[in-house]
């Protein structure tokens, strides 16, 4: 494809898989859930972390969203 350029928009409605980076998802000591995505290009990690005791909570949450 001759001039093809990531920032056109129409370049958007040709993009099968988004750029993603790795997700991962663990309890730590405090058994408190960590939900952590990878740093692109080697910057810090994006990291949430949910206290213990929300995590059913937070569980809740994601099926009623994915409901809507």
């Amino acid at each position: 494809m001759t001039g093809w350029s990531w920032d056109k928009e129409d370049a958007k409605s040709h993009v099968i898989v988004p750029k993603s980076e790795a997700v991962a998802v663990y309890l730590d000591n405090s058994d408190q859930l960590i939900i952590r995505q990878q740093g692109e290009l080697g910057e810090e990690d994006s990291m949430v972390i949910i206290p213990a005791g929300y995590t059913e909570t937070l569980i809740n949450a994601i099926r009623s969203a994915k409901k809507l």
